[in-house]
């Protein structure tokens, strides 16, 4: 049964590693490599950060969606392969 826990106004600092970063104004955290997917498809500019634990994240927040694959229920040697570029604008 897939399961897709969505959290707004999500402060963001509770995943990285050095404990900063804004808020984002949805966050989703899906448990099935499908649910993954529809996320993707229905969310053209979220940001998919994985567990976030290396990441820098502006004070400000971010805009976009993010995905956290953090929920994931995968058999054990399951590999998921995300290829995606990030464009930052410049300020």
């Amino acid at each position: 049964m897939n399961h897709l826990l969505l959290k707004e106004n999500y402060d963001l600092k509770n995943h990285t590693t050095f404990k900063i970063g804004g808020e984002a104004q949805k966050v989703y955290f899906p448990d099935t490599q499908e649910t993954l997917i529809d996320l993707l498809n229905s969310n053209e500019n979220a940001i998919v950060l994985g567990n976030a634990s290396n990441v820098l994240i502006s004070s400000y927040g971010i805009d976009n969606s993010i995905i956290f694959t953090s929920n994931f229920n995968l058999s054990p040697g399951t590999t998921i392969l995300l290829n995606f570029i990030l464009s930052i604008p410049p300020n």
